[in-house]
């Protein structure tokens, strides 16, 4: 692709495919790219976005793409708050940008830029600590119900063991889980799916005392 259009520069959700960011929610059929909406060019294929306040740009495998901290800040605008926060809690655990740069990057957008809004929204909430994008999901929609704002990944040490909360409330002492179908797979984290349901049980037990209410979804 990058051979037959030398000058193609990926944006938005093309750029997150091809740089390996998870993408939730609907993905656009064209590819989206560097362009002036007038240019009529393979329009079949090909969806041009004008896009002003790009950093540097990358090379990836051969393909120019916008950089991580547009391309996730672009998700947000283009696709959603959702699919902006789950990219950018990727983006953040895997050390490919910071937050600081998250921020640039939405502070270079042009005044009144499309879904300026929601790319700031994203940035408030984003968290490096967030494991999957279930975990993002969870905390857009927390968000969205206006419910606190919960401590991620909270330690908790119990008969020797140390376990980790996905989600705590310390002060009301709710405790929030999400498995997800991948932690039932054969093989997820080296174990069969009977062997995760039992130790997932055994951890429920172990913690129940300290943190007595707890919703898993």
């Amino acid at each position: 692709m990058a051979k037959a259009r030398g000058d193609l520069v990926l944006l938005g959700a093309s750029a997150a495919v091809w740089l390996g960011l998870p993408l939730v929610g609907r993905i656009p059929r064209r590819v989206q790219c560097l362009g002036r909406r007038t240019d009529r060019s393979s329009t079949a294929l090909l969806q041009r976005r004008e896009r002003t306040g790009l950093g540097a740009l990358e090379t990836v495998r051969g393909v120019l793409v916008s950089n991580i901290s547009d391309t996730v800040v672009d998700l947000a605008r283009w696709g959603g708050l959702t699919q902006g926060v789950c990219a950018m809690d990727a983006a953040l655990a895997a050390r490919l940008c910071t937050h600081a740069e998250l921020t640039d990057a939405v502070d270079h957008l042009a005044t009144g830029a499309r879904g300026i809004r929601s790319a700031r929204t994203a940035t408030h909430l984003t968290d490096a600590r967030s494991e999957s994008p279930g975990e993002s999901l969870s905390r857009v929609r927390m968000w969205q119900a206006t419910l606190p704002r919960p401590d991620l990944q909270h330690e908790t040490h119990i008969d020797d063991h140390t376990y980790r909360l996905d989600f705590l409330w310390p002060s009301t002492r709710v405790v929030g889980e999400f498995d997800g179908r991948i932690k039932y797979r054969k093989n997820s984290y080296g174990r069969n799916a009977e062997d995760t349901v039992l130790n997932e049980r055994r951890r429920e037990l172990a913690h129940h005392d300290i943190h007595p209410t707890g919703m898993r979804w």
